[in-house]
């Protein structure tokens, strides 16, 4: 019993004579170990959220876009009303790729040939490009031949209350993430309106 109490007590003596500079090192050590790792998490969680940001405002924006074309039906400016729309809506939401008008069965996306060129009947591509060079001389021919909206021209869709036609827009933007380590992304919103009814 005697050796018992002898050897806790040396024991405890090492233990409570530990140097108070190698426990700092070790703190040291464990700060630099930890330090990468938590600021990796909060730069991840700021990253998602300004994403998930953007991503809403891009979807407002394709709302507001598609409701200003469903209004305006068989307007010959249908088109160039949705693009002044998404012009003011999307000015600092990054590098807009794509915007796309197209005949929508109300619940779907664009059609997936629609994302790189126009068809004829179907829907009009616009590149992002064309929000920085919005003129309205693009789309004043009453036929629509040869302006930016000729392959779905506005005074073709049918906006009769047996036609239950939508008018979808999809916008397509690159965003670029804060932090450089995370890379990129690429945000596509698709929203439709039943076009409004007009007397025929």
């Amino acid at each position: 019993m005697r050796r018992l109490r002898e050897a806790f007590g040396r024991r405890s003596r090492v233990i409570s004579t530990v140097n108070p500079a190698r426990q700092r090192g070790a703190a040291a050590v464990e700060v630099a170990i930890c330090l990468p790792l938590l600021a990796t998490i909060f730069t991840g969680i700021a990253d998602y959220g300004m994403a998930f940001n953007a991503s809403r405002q891009i979807g407002t924006a394709a709302s507001a876009g598609a409701r200003q074309g469903a209004a305006a039906g068989i307007d010959r400016l249908a088109d160039y009303a949705v693009l002044r729309t998404l012009q003011g809506a999307l000015a600092n939401q990054g590098d807009v790729q794509k915007i796309v008008v197209y005949k929508s069965s109300g619940t779907g996306k664009a059609p997936t040939a629609c994302l790189t060129n126009s068809i004829s009947g179907v829907c009009n591509t616009y590149l992002g490009s064309v929000l920085t060079t919005l003129n309205v001389s693009n789309f004043n021919h009453t036929n629509c031949v040869g302006d930016l909206d000729a392959s779905w021209c506005p005074t073709t869709r049918n906006t009769a209350f047996t036609a239950n036609q939508y008018l979808g827009v999809a916008v397509v933007v690159h965003r670029n993430s804060v932090f450089a380590s995370l890379g990129a992304d690429q945000i596509t919103r698709n929203v439709s309106f039943r076009l409004e009814v007009r007397a025929q």
